[in-house]
């Protein structure tokens, strides 16, 4: 008999109830409440583009639907919806709900949603936040068994669901694993109770038995009918995303959307560098645009991946005009004034009211295009090539005489402080200085440095000071704010001057829907007359200089800055030009070395410009700065497992080797001990790691079992190594079948790219099976694979066996065997990574895209970790079936 759950009454029959007080934040203000949470939602969508409800009605607090949207974007999953104080507290459930007990699902919190998305069926158009079909998979009432408030606080949540697929006793456990204590991107389990409606672990699962809407069979219709009409109406880049676009001059392909590429940005200095080759280009003061064309499909994407070539029809015609073959350019639009300088406060005047949203006004003729570099020619990826040879490729692509508004920007090879003193003398706000033979490489590089001739930078808008009785509509200041390191704002000084009426109105009144009650700064002024806003608005400052207490004095406001979010906002440090600018490009000598050491989490980096593979440029400090982004993925898997390193001290000027033993000179957090006839070294954390990085070990393998126990394995690892001759999907075949095979027996399976054509598939265990067995189960395993189909696979290391076949790598699984690491970068031309992977992406993956260059980009495509429950699963070693 199924337990029976004490019931947590809605907010509305509570307070109806004599003496019953409303928890915090439950539905004490329901419309404010819903106002705020939706800030989040309605900032990632353009509402005159996505059929997606705003969400701007008011709703009461106090329902209780729930809906389950299956969501077919960039990878399936399903969105699990709740409602609670006037909004829907949203997961994504990659696997969707299971009505077996034993089985936990991973769910990741994304931003609330409002009510009205319950309802929402339909086709979200690519290049919008969630591109993709949407159907109402399931949907129906919730009840809560707890306080929901207290349970979301405490990280645990107990509710029954009625619908009309799903019923009964439901969980969400937050985990400590996530990447956040709370709120969006904080991972959770959903859990079914073993009550009336629950299923067998063996059944097939729900979503497999119902995989339409719940809704209408019209409203099917019109799902498939938008997703037709979408495809139509598929931008050029997103159509030429869709199919292969080669990758560098050998041919290998890969597939990019726009959205994919992430932007060279610049590092701040104080003085131009003096050794090198530089090259100086105008420092423009507009927005950074990419241009993706294909004849007359054009698009325009912003920094942050707002649309923007409705916006700019100028420039969308003149690149139509020039009947361009397929190509990604990078460039800068602005204002040019008579005397040829730019101005950041005149483009926003003609920039449309609301942004890229808005209708533009019909003068924009003083606008250009400056393109300074070319990423994508004719189905190629230029980004690897030199500098000069990309711009060399994008004047030619472009027609000699000018066409407005485009233009070339063009560069000089000179003195670099000669060329800044002419620049600053002219009016201009500085230069760009790149590195002449280096490749594009996304995220602030040392390759590009920025100098400028006066202050400025972006600042959050926190606040305004309300304007003096008859002195001046609007407001009499703007109230500043930068983050700092840990994230947090702090209150940076006002901006009293730079606004005409017009934008007093418009920008008080835009404030005026932000207003909040509680600042969002630590350390805000102690005066009358403030008002809060939501930190979400960038301004672009001129300003004199910073105070010792980090105030700005002689403040001019100079626009908004549309094209970078919030959240990226930081203080910038121009850092001293020896400490960036001797870092080497691809095509720098290792032995000439001359810059000094970068710190990467309190660890001394030195050499960082040491060249560690040829072909792409990878340096020492970047693979240091890879290692700090990919750490908390990495760490799991790597901290407290003996190691074995592939360690490469002349990066690859020299021949790498393996080492299982402590590095002499690493510190205490690189441990080490001897376990049987083994020395091992483990590292202890992140600092271990980098540590290891300091002493050029690039490859990081490991033991299937941790430190503190070495003689009980937590895992088994089957590599899948095939001969030379057979192709990568061939492999993905034979993964997909163990992966079958493992299921068969009652062990679930992950799989990874080992950064070449082989694939682990892996499945974890509780450490209680020594190595023996689990050496011996593997080896059963892999001589049942060889023995059914002994044309395709082998299980022993003969290179004469193994010819046309894959071998079914049983070894690794023994007392000192090791298999590389996820997220380990591979001592490879090229760097590549082994990564995790869906299974349900396998047959679409190409392992030469996973590399360390390329890692900004996979991340942020990658929404949810693929082995996020890899150590949630309790699996005991099974024994081998009797009859193969």
């Amino acid at each position: 008999m199924a337990a029976v759950r004490r019931r947590y009454p809605s907010p509305s029959r509570r307070a109806a109830g004599s003496g019953a007080k409303t928890p915090a934040g439950a539905a004490a203000s329901p419309h404010k409440r819903s106002g705020d949470a939706l800030a989040t939602y309605r900032s990632k969508r353009a509402f005159n583009i996505t059929s997606e409800p705003a969400g701007t009605k008011a709703v009461r607090a106090g329902g209780r639907s729930f809906v389950v949207q299956k969501h077919d974007a960039s990878h399936l999953h399903y969105d699990f919806r709740l409602e609670h104080g006037g909004v829907l507290l949203s997961w994504a459930v990659p696997k969707g709900p299971s009505l077996s007990p034993k089985i936990k699902r991973l769910a990741v919190q994304t931003e609330n949603h409002p009510v009205a998305y319950a309802s929402f069926e339909g086709s979200i158009p690519e290049g919008q936040y969630g591109a993709g079909d949407v159907l109402v998979w399931d949907r129906g009432r919730w009840e809560p068994d707890i306080d929901p408030d207290a349970g979301l606080q405490k990280g645990h949540l107990s509710f029954h669901l009625h619908g009309e697929r799903l019923e009964g006793a439901f969980d969400l456990v937050r985990t400590r694993g996530g990447k956040a204590a709370q709120g969006p991107g904080s991972t959770w389990l959903l859990i079914k109770h073993a009550d009336e409606h629950a299923r067998a672990a063996d059944e097939p699962p729900i979503t497999e038995q119902f995989e339409d809407s719940v809704m209408s069979a019209p409203a099917r219709a019109k799902t498939r009918t938008a997703k037709k009409q979408s495809a139509k109406a598929l931008p050029p880049s997103k159509r030429a995303s869709k199919a292969k676009v080669a990758s560098g001059r050998k041919g290998a392909r890969t597939a990019m959307a726009l959205e994919d590429i992430e932007l060279q940005l610049a590092t701040a200095v104080e003085s131009p560098p003096t050794r090198g080759s530089w090259v100086y280009e105008i420092k423009f003061d507009g927005y950074r645009l990419l241009a993706a064309a294909d004849g007359d499909d054009v698009r325009l994407r912003s920094r942050n991946h707002l649309d923007w070539t409705r916006t700019f029809p100028a420039v969308t015609a003149a690149l139509q005009a020039l009947d361009l073959p397929s190509c990604v350019l990078d460039g800068e639009l602005c204002f040019v004034k008579p005397d040829g300088t730019t101005s950041f406060q005149e483009l926003q005047r003609v920039l449309p009211r609301g942004g890229h949203k808005g209708t533009p006004p019909v003068e924009q003729a003083h606008l250009v295009f400056h393109l300074f570099d070319l990423l994508f020619h004719d189905d190629e990826d230029l980004r690897a090539l030199p500098l000069l040879e990309r711009k060399s490729r994008l004047r030619a692509l472009l027609p000699k005489k000018p066409v407005v508004p485009l233009a070339y920007s063009d560069h000089v090879a000179t003195d670099g402080r000669t060329a800044l003193s002419q620049a600053c003398q002219a009016g201009l706000e500085g230069l760009i200085v790149k590195r002449s033979d280096a490749a594009y490489v996304g995220g602030r590089s040392v390759h590009w440095l920025k100098l400028k001739c006066r202050r400025r930078q972006e600042f959050v808008i926190v606040g305004m000071a309300s304007a003096q009785s008859g002195k001046r509509t609007g407001f009499r200041s703007l109230l500043l704010g930068l983050r700092e390191e840990d994230g947090t704002l702090r209150y940076s000084g006002k901006v009293g001057t730079g606004f005409d009426e017009t934008l007093l109105s418009d920008l008080s009144k835009r404030l005026g829907k932000m207003r909040v009650d509680a600042t969002a700064v630590r350390n805000p002024p102690k005066e009358r007359g403030l008002v809060w806003v939501r930190p979400e608005l960038v301004a672009e400052i001129d300003f004199a200089e910073f105070t010792r207490d980090g105030l700005v004095r002689q403040a001019s406001f100079q626009g908004l800055r549309l094209d970078k979010p919030a959240t990226d906002v930081r203080r910038e440090r121009a850092a001293p030009v020896r400490s960036v600018a001797g870092k080497k490009s691809r095509a720098a000598s290792p032995d000439t070395d001359a810059s000094g050491p970068l710190v990467v989490e309190d660890v001394n980096i030195t050499h960082p410009g040491r060249v560690v593979d040829s072909p792409s440029g990878l340096t020492k400090g970047d693979l240091a700065r890879y290692h700090e982004r990919v750490s908390e993925l990495m760490l799991p898997y790597a901290v407290d497992r003996p190691l074995a390193l592939v360690r490469c001290p002349d990066g690859d000027a020299s021949p790498c080797f393996f080492q299982k033993q402590k590095p002499r000179g690493t510190g205490k957090s690189v441990g080490h001990k001897r376990v049987g006839a083994h020395e091992i070294l483990y590292a202890r954390g992140a600092r271990g790691i980098l540590e290891l990085v300091q002493f050029n070990a690039i490859e990081f393998h490991g033991w299937g079992a941790r430190a503190a126990k070495p003689h009980r394995p937590d895992w088994i690892v089957m590599d899948l190594d095939p001969d030379a001759g057979l192709s990568f999907a061939k492999v993905v075949d034979a993964a997909l079948e163990m992966r079958e095979a493992l299921a068969s027996i009652g062990l679930e399976s992950f799989v990874k790219v080992t950064g070449g054509k082989g694939l682990h598939v892996v499945a974890p265990i509780v450490p209680r099976a020594g190595w023996d067995e689990v050496k011996a189960f593997a080896h059963g395993i892999a001589t049942a694979f060889a023995e059914r189909s002994p044309e395709r696979y082998v299980a022993t290391m003969s290179k004469a066996r193994r010819k046309g076949k894959i071998f079914i790598d049983y070894l690794r699984n023994g007392e000192g065997a090791t298999a590389v690491l996820p997220y380990s970068p591979r001592a490879r031309p090229g760097a590549p990574v082994a990564l995790p992977v869906k299974w349900r992406d396998l047959k679409h993956v190409d392992p030469a895209e996973f590399t360390v260059r390329e890692a900004t980009r996979w991340l942020r495509k990658r929404r949810v970790d693929p082995w996020a429950d890899f150590f949630e699963l309790q699996q005991e070693l099974p024994e081998m079936p009797q009859d193969r």
